[in-house]
């Protein structure tokens, strides 16, 4: 679920070159490597991963990187084409990277290796929602493989030292950051909510939120008729609807205003957050509000 090209110059030469494929993933790499490797973002704020098209320019910029950082083939196929052949590393062969359960959007849980009829992001390929960095503890992982993949490439045990103190630093503020969301989080458990977009399975579960209901688990394609009418049969009068900017706004103000639901918008990619702890703030504060909205 991350790609580490292990091809990082020496310190004694010019910065290498990261490239992290969305904007979480490149706040996380600039907060840790942003004094000793160069870190650019591939995608442009604001735009989705999902169908997405890579420009000259980008295709460019990822023959150029010294290391490319992403999620993997069940959220970016649109990468997997371009560096196929190259070295590379996978979170999906790192022991210590966390599963999570699968749901269906129903309250029914599965486990990561059980079979089921799930349309979302090609999650039977891996074993795994593709929305990673929505986990806290999935960030340090992250974090915990670029500073061990960058330490590789440097022979110099200050710079060791250097990269190690950040990764401290980074986990310190995880872990502050978490205990203040569980906190803030623990009234509004209970809530149940709905969900445009299939995404939210790291964050519900990491916090024991209430398993959701799901317009699409696909956001390419508009929901089936039979679908939303076995969603409809699940909707309460004036429970949470969180939407992301990326998707259908029109299916979102029908579903509104036939059962007065309390929409909240979150951008579960942070394109104006300033770090990764800052991004979870606030998708979390988004959240909050809107189950608390609902639940009065």
């Amino acid at each position: 679920m991350m790609l580490l090209l292990p091809t990082l110059v020496s310190a004694t030469t010019e910065k290498p070159k990261v490239v992290a494929s969305i904007q979480p993933l490149y706040l996380i790499s600039q907060e840790l490597l942003g004094d000793q490797a160069d870190v650019e973002r591939l995608m442009p704020l604001g735009a989705s991963p999902h169908g997405f098209q890579l420009s000259w320019s980008q295709r460019r910029l990822l023959d150029e990187a010294d290391l490319i950082v992403w999620v993997g083939p069940s959220l970016e196929l649109f990468i997997e084409k371009v560096i196929s052949t190259r070295p590379n590393l996978s979170l999906d062969s790192v022991p210590s990277a966390i599963e999570t359960t699968v749901t269906v959007g129903t309250g029914h849980a599965h486990s990561p290796g059980e079979s089921h009829n799930h349309e979302s992001h090609n999650h039977e390929a891996h074993g795994r929602d593709p929305h990673l960095w929505l986990d806290p503890e999935n960030a340090l992982i992250i974090a915990r493989q670029l500073i061990d993949h960058l330490k590789k490439s440097l022979n110099d045990e200050q710079e060791h030292a250097r990269l190690e103190e950040k990764y401290r630093l980074f986990a310190e503020k995880i872990d502050a950051t978490n205990q203040q969301l569980q906190a803030d989080l623990k009234p509004v458990q209970s809530v149940p909510f709905i969900v445009f977009h299939d995404a939210l399975q790291h964050f519900q579960q990491h916090y024991g939120l209430m398993p959701y209901q799901v317009v699409t688990r696909l956001p390419e394609q508009r929901p089936g008729a039979k679908h939303l009418h076995q969603l409809r049969q699940r909707i309460e009068q004036g429970q949470c609807l969180l939407v992301e900017p990326y998707y259908s706004a029109a299916q979102t103000r029908r579903l509104q205003s036939e059962f007065n639901l309390v929409v909240e918008e979150i951008d579960i990619l942070g394109a104006e957050a300033n770090s990764y702890t800052d991004f979870l703030l606030t998708l979390a504060s988004g959240i909050k509000h809107c189950l608390a909205s609902s639940a009065e």
